[in-house]
C-alpha cells in the first residue's frame, strides 16, 4: 500500500468534490454544535414568566441599564435562535468589546463578584449609583470605560482620574469612594488573567490636589454635658407619662453605648449578657434591583452584619446602662411578654422606624429648648465623652467599631464644653 502525503484541507476538498460528506449534514452539525456552545456560555439566566407564559431572557448592550436589554419571545426555541442570532452576529462583526473585555462589558460581571461577598445590599447599591454618575452617565469617563482594559495605560488612568477630582472639587474620601469602582475592577482584571497588573495602584496624587473638609462646629455636632443630662431626665420623664412607649429608654442606651440606630433597633435580648452587649447586625432598608435593574429601596429588616462589613464587637455594660435595660425589662414584664425577642418594639410590636426614632429625637429637644439634633449625634457625643474622660483611643475604636483611629478623631471628636467652661479650661491650662 503507498501513503500519500496530503493536507487536511486537501482531503475535505477531495471528501467535497466526490460526494464522500454531505455537505449539508456536515453545516447542520456545525450549527448544532455552535447553537449548543453559544447557548451553554451565556451568562444570563432564561425563564418563562408564569404571568404570561412567555420566554425571557436579557443579552448585552451598553446602551441600556446595567449594561444589558430584556427580550422576550413566545416560545423557547424563538428565544434560543435569538440569542444564537445575536452572538453570530457579533462574531461576524469581530465586536472589540466582545474579543476584549472593558470596564463597561465587565462591570455588571464584577458587581455580581461582590453582591456574593457582601450582606449588605445598600453596599451594592451605592456601588451601583457611583457608577452611573462617575462613569456610565459621566463624559470625562467614556474613553477609559469603553477602552480595553488590557490596552489602559498609567498614563490614561492618572488623567482621568484628575480630571474627574477636579470636576467635581473632591475631598479625598469623595475621591476613594469614587475610585473604589475602577480600582476593584482592575484587581478583579487581575484575578481573570485580563491584565498582568492593577495600574492604577501607581497614580499618585499629592494632597493639596483634594477639596480641604471643613470639620463642623461642635455644638452643632454634639450634645453638651448640660443637654445630655436634660434630654435623658426629659426621655424618662416622657416614659413616665406615657409607659405605652418603651421607645423613650433608646435615649439613654444611645448615650451610654455609642451604638448607631440601626444597630440599637436590631438589639436582641440575646446579645445582652452580663457584663457586655454584643453588636453583630443592623435594622435598616433593603435595598433590592428587580428584573429590569431598578432599584427598589422601600423594605426594612434586620441584616446579620455590620455598616462597611465590620466585624462584630463587644460594648461594656455600665451601671448606667443597667438602669435603663432594668426599666425596659420590668416594661415587658408589666405587659405580660415573658420572652420579648428585640429590645426596643414600638406600640403595635414592631420595630421601631428610623423616622420614629428620629421624630422621638426631635420633639425632646424641643421640650428642653435646644437645636434638633439626630440620634447619630448621640454617637459622636458618646466618643467625645470617652476621649474627655481619657480612655485610651484604641479601646474607644473598638467599642464603636471603627477600622482606625482616624476616623475616630477626624469625624467623631468634639469640645463638649459650654464657651465659659472652655475658657476656665484653657486659663487653668496657660496658668
Amino acid at each position: 500500500m503507498v501513503y500519500i502525503d496530503v493536507r487536511n484541507d486537501d482531503i475535505l476538498k477531495y471528501a467535497i468534490e466526490n460526494d464522500i460528506i454531505d455537505v449539508v449534514f456536515l453545516q447542520e452539525k456545525i450549527n448544532m454544535q455552535r447553537k449548543e456552545e453559544i447557548l451553554r456560555n451565556h451568562k444570563y439566566k432564561i425563564w418563562q414568566s408564569e404571568k404570561d407564559n412567555r420566554w425571557r431572557t436579557y443579552l448585552p448592550d451598553d446602551n441600556c441599564k446595567n449594561g444589558r436589554k430584556l427580550i422576550v419571545k413566545s416560545n423557547k426555541e424563538k428565544l434560543e435562535n435569538a440569542i444564537v442570532g445575536f452572538y453570530n452576529k457579533a462574531k461576524s462583526c469581530d465586536q472589540k468589546s466582545l474579543v476584549k473585555p472593558t470596564i463597561t462589558s465587565i462591570y455588571k460581571e464584577w458587581l455580581d463578584y461582590k453582591k456574593r461577598h457582601t450582606t449588605r445590599s445598600t453596599y451594592i447599591y451605592r456601588l451601583d449609583k457611583d457608577w452611573e454618575r462617575f462613569y456610565k452617565n459621566e463624559m470625562l469617563s467614556q474613553e477609559i470605560i469603553t477602552k480595553p482594559i488590557d490596552e489602559i495605560t498609567k498614563i490614561d488612568l492618572d488623567n482621568w482620574a484628575h480630571e474627574i477630582c477636579k470636576k467635581y472639587s473632591m475631598t479625598k474620601k469623595c475621591y476613594y469612594n469614587m475610585s473604589h469602582i475602577i480600582r476593584n475592577i482592575l484587581d478583579y482584571s487581575v484575578d481573570k488573567g485580563i491584565i498582568k497588573e492593577n495600574l492604577f495602584q501607581k497614580v499618585k496624587f499629592r494632597n493639596e490636589l483634594f477639596k480641604k473638609k471643613v470639620k463642623p462646629k461642635s455644638e452643632t455636632q454634639v450634645f453638651s454635658k448640660e443637654e445630655e443630662q436634660l434630654i435623658i431626665q426629659e426621655a424618662y420623664r416622657s416614659y413616665e407619662n406615657d409607659p405605652d412607649n418603651i421607645l423613650y429608654m433608646m435615649i439613654p442606651i444611645f448615650f451610654y453605648t455609642g451604638l448607631r440606630l440601626g444597630e440599637l433597633s436590631a438589639l436582641e435580648w440575646k446579645d445582652v449578657h452580663d457584663d457586655y452587649i454584643l453588636v453583630h447586625q443592623m435594622y435598616g432598608r433593603e435595598v433590592i434591583a428587580n428584573d429590569d435593574g431598578e432599584w427598589i429601596k422601600n423594605q426594612f429588616k434586620v441584616v446579620d452584619g455590620l455598616k462597611l462589613n465590620a466585624e462584630p464587637r463587644e460594648v461594656l455594660i455600665t451601671p448606667l446602662i443597667n438602669n435603663a435595660l432594668t426599666v425596659i425589662k420590668n416594661y415587658y414584664a408589666d405587659k405580660g411578654i415573658k420572652k420579648p425577642r428585640y429590645v426596643f418594639t414600638d406600640r403595635s410590636g414592631k420595630l421601631p422606624h428610623p423616622s420614629t426614632v428620629d421624630s422621638m429625637f426631635y420633639r425632646l429637644c424641643d421640650r428642653i429648648n435646644i437645636s434638633h439634633k439626630s440620634p447619630h449625634k448621640t454617637r459622636k457625643t458618646y466618643i467625645s465623652t470617652l476621649i474627655d474622660g481619657g480612655i485610651n483611643i484604641d479601646f474607644i475604636r473598638e467599642q464603636v467599631g471603627h477600622n482606625d483611629e482616624k476616623t475616630t478623631y477626624e469625624s467623631y471628636c468634639f469640645n463638649r464644653a459650654t464657651q465659659n467652661e472652655t475658657q476656665k479650661l484653657l486659663n487653668k491650662a496657660l496658668s
